[in-house]
C-alpha cells in the first residue's frame, strides 16, 4: 500500500505566478497565423485569435516571455514600433525567414494585458548593443519627454508600460564575452529604471560546457550584482518523436530535472560570497519542452509542476516552449494547434490547465512512499551530443500539495505513472482537519500514446467526480497513467 502524508505545518515555500508561463516567439507560425491573424475572422481589430487568446487566458500563464528564443538575438526593437505601413520587412537571420514587424512591443504589451500576463522581454545580446537594450527600457517605462518616452507617446501609448522583467540574451553560450557584456547591460537599463528586474543567461541543464556549471559561476561572478534571476533551460526528445518502448525514460526526466535544479540553486548560494551586495538570485527555467504530444508528454509535464512546486523557493519563473503552433507546420510538443476555422488543444495543455486551476499559493511538505525504477536517457531523448544518463529510483507516483491563501482549500495532486497497474494509496492528512466531502480531477486517456486530434479531441482530457468519506486519513486508487488531483475543504 501506497503512502502520501500531507502535513499542514510544514510549510516549504509559495508558489510563483509564473510558473504557468509561456513563450511567443517569431518562430514558424507561432505569431503570425496562431496567436495574431490579422485575416482571420475568428480575430478582433487588433488581430488577435480570440479563440487561441481565449485558451491561454485559461491556464493562468502568468508572464509571457517575447519576441524570444534565438530570435530575439538578431531582433532590432525600433523596427517593430510606430505605424504599421513604415515597419520595414527584414531578413529573419534565426530562422531564414521574412518578418514584417506587424507584431511589435506594443503589440505584444497589449496582448499581455488581453490575457492578464507580465510581458518579460529579452534584449539583443548577440547583435544589440548595451545602449540599444537601455533605450527598450527607455520606450516601454519612462515617462517624461525623453526621445524614447516621447515616441511611445507619438505611437499612441501615453502611460508607460510599466515592463517589469527583462532577459539579457538568450542562449548565448560559448561566447566567452557574454558575462562582461551583461553586467554592463545589466547597469545601463537598471540606469534607466532601477526597478526592473533582470536575468541573465544560465546553462542547459544538466549539459557538458561549456553551457554547464563553469559557465553559470562565471556569469553569477561577473554579473550576479545586477542580476535577479539567472536562466535554464531544457528540452528532451528534440529530434525523434516518442515511442512506447521510451515511456518509463520520458516520465524520469522531471525527475533528471529536479535533481539538476536543485545542483543550480546550490551553486547559486554558494556564489553569493562572490557579490558586493546580499542578492537573492532565482532561477528562471524559461524555455522547457518534453517535445511530444501523447499524454505521456502530459504526465511529464504534470510530474515537472509537482517538481516546480517543491522547488518554489528557487525556481520563480518557467516558460514553455511552444505553446502554439498554426498548421500546417508539424511540431511536438505544443499545447495549442490554431486551425483555420478552430483550436485543438493537445494533452499537455490538460497538464497546464489541471495545475493552473487546482493549486493553492501555500506549499506543504509532502512524503510519498513509493516504489521506483531505474531508467536511462539516451541521446535523442537528450541531446544528441550528451552522454546516456542513468536517473535512479524514480518514484512510480509523486505528489505535491498546496494550500489557497486563506488556508481553506487543500489541493493534493498525484501522478501514478505506471503503464498498466492501479496504485492504491493512504492519504494521511496531518494538523489538518478536512470535510467528509471533496472533489476529484483526473487527467488520463485510453493508453499512454493517445493523442487528440481533429477527429477525436477528447482522448485526452479532465474528468471530474465527487470525493466522499475523506478525513484526516483515506484511501484512493489511482488508476495507471494518471495524474489525479484531490480538493479539500479544510480546517
Amino acid at each position: 500500500m501506497l503512502d502520501i502524508v500531507v502535513d499542514g505545518k510544514r510549510e516549504i515555500g509559495r508558489t510563483s505566478p509564473f510558473i504557468f508561463g509561456q513563450n511567443l516567439e517569431h518562430f514558424r507560425n507561432i505569431i503570425y497565423g496562431g496567436i495574431f491573424d490579422e485575416d482571420s475572422r475568428l480575430s478582433d481589430k487588433r488581430g488577435f485569435r480570440l479563440d487561441v487568446m481565449e485558451a491561454l487566458r485559461k491556464i493562468r500563464p502568468g508572464i509571457l516571455r517575447w519576441p524570444g528564443g534565438c530570435f530575439a538575438g538578431r531582433y532590432h526593437w525600433e523596427n517593430g514600433v510606430g505605424p504599421k505601413s513604415e515597419r520595414p520587412i527584414i531578413y529573419d537571420y534565426a530562422w531564414g525567414a521574412e518578418e514584417n514587424n506587424r507584431f511589435g512591443t506594443d503589440e505584444f504589451i497589449e496582448y499581455c494585458r488581453a490575457v492578464g500576463a507580465e510581458p518579460y522581454i529579452t534584449v539583443n545580446a548577440t547583435s544589440g548593443t548595451s545602449e540599444e537594450a537601455a533605450r527598450w527600457v527607455e520606450y516601454c517605462n519612462l515617462t517624461g519627454n525623453t526621445y524614447y518616452a516621447q515616441s511611445r507617446k507619438n505611437n499612441g501609448y501615453l502611460k508607460p508600460h510599466n515592463v517589469k522583467y527583462w532577459s539579457i540574451g538568450n542562449e548565448n553560450w560559448g561566447d566567452s564575452s557574454y558575462a562582461k557584456k551583461c553586467r554592463e547591460t545589466a547597469r545601463l537599463m537598471k540606469r534607466v529604471d532601477p526597478n526592473i528586474k533582470l536575468t541573465a543567461v544560465g546553462e542547459y541543464l544538466g549539459s557538458p560546457p561549456p553551457s554547464g556549471t563553469d559557465w553559470n559561476l562565471e556569469v553569477l561572478k561577473t554579473a550576479g550584482d545586477y542580476i535577479d534571476f539567472l536562466s535554464v533551460h531544457r528540452y528532451y526528445y528534440d529530434r525523434k518523436e516518442v515511442e512506447e518502448k521510451d515511456y518509463y525514460d520520458l516520465l524520469a526526466c522531471p525527475t533528471f530535472s529536479e535533481r539538476k535544479l536543485i545542483m543550480v540553486a546550490k551553486l547559486i548560494d554558494a556564489t553569493k560570497g562572490f557579490l558586493r551586495k546580499e542578492k537573492d538570485i532565482k532561477i528562471s527555467m524559461d524555455e522547457w519542452n518534453f517535445r511530444t504530444n501523447p499524454l505521456c508528454s502530459a504526465l511529464a509535464t504534470c510530474r515537472f509542476f509537482n517538481t516546480l512546486h517543491r522547488l518554489s523557493n528557487y525556481v520563480a519563473i518557467a516558460g514553455f516552449f511552444p505553446a502554439f503552433i498554426a498548421g500546417p507546420f508539424v511540431i511536438t510538443g505544443k499545447l495549442i494547434e490554431s486551425l483555420e476555422d478552430a483550436i485543438l488543444l493537445e494533452s499537455s495543455y490538460y497538464a497546464f490547465d489541471l495545475y493552473a486551476n487546482h493549486s493553492g499559493e501555500i506549499v506543504l511538505d509532502t512524503i510519498v512512499e513509493s516504489e521506483t525504477y531505474d531508467a536511462e536517457l539516451r541521446p535523442g531523448i537528450l541531446q544528441d551530443r550528451e552522454p546516456s544518463v542513468k536517473v535512479r529510483e524514480v518514484p512510480y507516483v509523486d505528489s505535491s500539495a498546496t494550500l489557497s491563501a486563506d488556508r481553506r482549500t487543500l489541493f493534493v495532486s498525484a501522478v501514478n505513472v505506471h503503464k498498466d497497474n492501479n496504485m492504491a494509496a493512504t492519504i494521511h492528512l496531518k494538523n489538518l482537519s478536512a470535510k467528509k466531502v471533496g472533489r476529484v480531477s483526473e487527467l488520463n486517456g485510453s493508453d499512454v500514446m493517445a493523442v487528440n486530434s481533429a477527429d477525436n479531441r477528447m482522448r485526452v482530457r479532465i474528468a471530474e467526480k465527487t470525493l466522499e468519506n475523506t478525513g484526516e486519513s483515506f484511501t484512493y486508487e489511482f488508476p495507471p497513467h494518471s495524474t489525479t488531483i484531490f480538493e479539500l475543504q479544510v480546517g
